[in-house]
């Protein structure tokens, strides 16, 4: 059984498959919780709030092609 329903993203890959993959590491079968939650920590106008921007339009142009 999964009892975790968080996951804090420290470090964000440029990957969006590997990012998808932290997810479906917690969003199993056999997960309790019926809600999970996604953290991603990045400072404002920082490298990394740039690369969540880059990955958040590559996830959502893979999900308007694939759903």
């Amino acid at each position: 059984m999964r009892s975790l329903g968080t996951v804090f993203n420290f470090d964000l890959p440029w990957n969006p498959t590997r990012f998808e993959q932290r997810k479906g590491r917690i969003q199993r079968i056999g997960q309790m919780n019926d809600t999970i939650h996604i953290f991603n920590m990045r400072y404002k106008d920082s490298v990394e709030d740039r690369v969540h921007r880059l990955l958040s339009e590559r996830i959502k142009n893979i999900t308007d092609v694939f759903g």
